[in-house]
């Protein structure tokens, strides 16, 4: 993870190695099977996510019950 998370911060602002660190500390890994909710409507956002490979869906469900 810690490479293409570096990369992506040093596009916005470069980090020295101690700086780099520090930021990393904050972050851990981990792996999800197809298909699991990361969040279910009504439920806090726990954390941010950084996606390394595959993708993440979001669906906003309107008054009108039609998905978003």
């Amino acid at each position: 993870m810690s490479a293409p998370l570096r990369e992506h911060i040093e596009k916005i602002v470069p980090l020295t190695d101690e700086e780099y660190a520090f930021v990393i500390s904050h972050f851990k890994g981990k792996k999800y099977k197809r298909h699991p909710f990361l969040i279910q409507q009504g439920d806090p956002a726990p954390c941010n996510y950084f996606v390394l490979k595959g993708l993440l869906k979001l669906v906003f469900t309107d008054d009108t019950e039609k998905q978003h």
